[in-house]
């Protein structure tokens, strides 16, 4: 008899027909239970006394969101643990080159809303200091839009030099 023809019963997760030789149910995914394995009793782990605790050892990112514009910006923060999770720590923010300020994150790493003061610069930096860390993460975000006088131009008729020679008339005056 070849492989493809041995089938077992059933797998008992979903109730399909399965060949013998299949470790894992092509269907529902589950483990199938081996015929040896099953007739030989298995030995039980011992549960380690000692068994090793995943601990937090330092900060390994700092994200930061931000939302808004024209200068006007809220962030929230968090600062991420070697392990992926939320850890407290404290925060230094720097906005442009005058304001400093030092916030408290959460128990899960969290400042939830930090509000930038308002700002008319065409951009301003944003740095972020986690403070007894080496991570930082800088932020340049652009101000108000800008509102430059567009002077109206004026055609004349006779062609490219005459409007060049327009042009330049005007801007002498």
């Amino acid at each position: 008899m070849t492989k493809a023809n041995k089938v077992k019963c059933f797998n008992e997760q979903c109730g399909k027909n399965l060949p013998d030789w299949t470790k894992y149910c092509p269907h529902c995914g589950t483990k199938q239970k081996d015929d040896e394995a099953a007739a030989q009793p298995q030995a039980q782990p011992q549960p380690q006394q000692d068994k090793e605790k995943k601990v937090a050892t330092g900060v390994a990112e700092i994200v930061v969101v931000h939302v808004g514009e024209n200068g006007e910006y809220n962030f929230s923060i968090q600062v991420l643990s070697n392990l992926g999770r939320g850890i407290k720590s404290r925060v230094k923010i720097i906005e442009g080159k005058n304001k400093q300020s030092t916030q408290e994150t959460d128990e899960n790493g969290f400042i939830d809303s930090f509000q930038a003061q308002p700002f008319n610069d065409a951009e301003r930096e944003f740095l972020f200091f986690v403070i007894d860390s080496d991570k930082r993460k800088e932020i340049i975000l652009s101000g108000p839009p800008r509102n430059n006088p567009v002077k109206k131009k004026e055609y004349v008729p006779g062609g490219f030099l005459a409007n060049f020679f327009n042009a330049k008339d005007r801007n002498k005056r």
